[in-house]
């Protein structure tokens, strides 16, 4: 016989059944296990729901209450132990707090559909953010990081504890709202491929390359595939330093020779090789069942590049000429992770440097990737005033470059990732990578991190009688 379950917004008779549940589920918990649930007493319960909070519950079909959560504002001050949270903004965001199941009724999907019921309450009141925490070592935790709900994020804080941020994914300026179409082409769905940068500055940072590897294990489990670039100049400056080989750079490149190469190609190995390795222990950490794999370019012939002909290159500096899509979906397949660096595979077998940057655009222009992210150590794209610029759409860098907003280094950047979203590339992202979390704000936050380059959206204009849309 199926068993009937009826998810309501519990009253104030229902407040002493919830506390009684919490003990039940605190009694059945084992020791070492009882934080994963913190009991309020009554009066406390009270008082949450006469502030105008609501506390949602499930019944069985005798009327029992089997499950439960408390859903609080942040805003209002009667909110309890909201402090360790990863709230920005208060008033634009909901909390999940103190869920739980009858040990008797595990197992039934209760929980995902209590937490459905608050995110859509959320929506219902404007609130661009629910966030829910659950620990570490909490099964329930797999609920949420295997990806149950499509606008799942979430990151370790300095307690070991997952916060799970859930939210409308909206990626254009709160004063629009974007249609459908133009939802449906630049908003991430599952399976999509994401593709991280970073350089050798962020390898060699324990801290920040940490976070970056957690944010794209993270990703993986939310149903997403994500793919890492790697860069490693400043290794590869002090490896020739120590070899007593010179270094030249034409436009910002390293002019590669063949003893440079000799040096460069088992140091980007072996750099590779000590980020799966440490991707590897970060999701052990996370009881996660995830494989980095850690290549170069020029292994299996994943990614081909012939002789640059930019005057003043050397032997080995490479532009690339093709990549092998099928070989880097099977890199992604399961629970794979690609780790991929830019050694790439040139005439007759030669080993070829080519520029990181250029590694990232060609996988995310051939893959038509929903995102290639640009992590580095600045904020994005700044205009005349020091200020963020934090959405860019294809044709404006013309007159951003024109009046000087746009200058030098960032320059070719930015016409390249012009170019990609041309090439298929729904959104290019350049943002600062050594701020917690920032990957992750980015793709789940509304404000987003950074600045993105995408297609002009189609939108629909609020506050008129009839719908104008118009191409912003």
């Amino acid at each position: 016989m199926t068993q009937v379950y009826k998810t309501e917004y519990l009253t104030k008779d229902d407040i002493k059944g919830f506390a009684d549940l919490q003990m039940v589920v605190l009694a059945a918990l084992p020791e070492g296990k009882k934080h994963f649930l913190k009991p309020r007493s009554e009066k406390d319960l009270l008082a949450h729901f006469d502030d105008g909070m609501p506390i949602i519950g499930a019944k069985d079909e005798n009327g029992k209450l089997v499950a439960g959560a408390l859903m609080s504002y942040p805003s209002r001050d009667a909110v309890m132990n909201i402090d360790d949270y990863p709230i920005s903004n208060k008033h634009t965001t909901a909390v999940i707090q103190s869920l739980m199941c009858h040990p008797d009724h595990e197992g039934k999907g209760l929980g995902k559909h209590i937490v459905q019921v608050a995110v859509d309450l959320a929506a219902q009141k404007g609130l661009g953010c629910v966030v829910a925490k659950v620990a570490q070592d909490n099964p329930s935790h797999a609920t949420f990081i295997k990806g149950e709900f499509v606008r799942a994020a979430w990151a370790v804080d300095q307690n070991g504890n997952y916060p799970v941020w859930f939210m409308k994914h909206d990626i254009y300026p709160n004063s629009i709202k974007v249609s459908p179409e133009a939802a449906f082409e630049t908003s991430l769905k599952k399976g999509d491929m994401i593709v991280i940068k970073f350089g050798g500055a962020m390898v060699s940072n324990e801290e920040v390359m940490g976070g970056i590897l957690r944010q794209a294990i993270m990703l993986k489990e939310a149903g997403y595939n994500p793919l890492l670039v790697m860069g490693g100049g400043s290794q590869i400056s002090e490896a020739l330093e120590g070899a007593g080989i010179p270094t030249t750079k034409v436009n910002g490149e390293r002019v590669t020779c063949t003893e440079t190469m000799k040096v460069m190609t088992p140091l980007m190995d072996t750099l590779a090789l000590d980020l799966a390795k440490k991707m590897a222990a970060e999701a052990k950490k996370m009881h996660l069942d995830i494989k980095p794999v850690a290549m170069g370019g020029y292994q299996d012939g994943i990614i081909f590049a012939e002789t640059s002909n930019t005057p003043g290159m050397g032997p080995h500096n490479g532009e690339i000429t093709q990549v092998d899509v099928a070989k880097i979906l099977s890199l992604m397949e399961g629970v794979n992770i690609p780790i991929i660096h830019p050694v790439c595979l040139g005439p007759d077998g030669a080993m070829m440097n080519v520029n990181a940057d250029k590694v990232a655009l060609a996988i995310a222009e051939e893959m038509k990737v929903a995102k290639l992210v640009f992590a580095s150590d600045i904020d994005g794209v700044k205009n005349k005033y020091g200020e963020v610029i934090t959405a860019m759409y294809v044709g404006e860098e013309q007159a951003l470059i024109a009046d000087g907003t746009i200058s030098g280094g960032m320059i070719p950047k930015i016409v390249s990732a012009m170019g990609a979203v041309e090439h298929g590339v729904r959104a290019v992202t350049i943002l600062n990578g050594a701020k917690p979390y920032s990957i992750l704000q980015e793709m789940y936050t509304k404000a987003g991190t950074g600045t993105q380059i995408a297609k002009p959206p189609v939108a629909y204009i609020t506050g008129l009688s009839d719908a104008v849309v118009l191409a912003l």
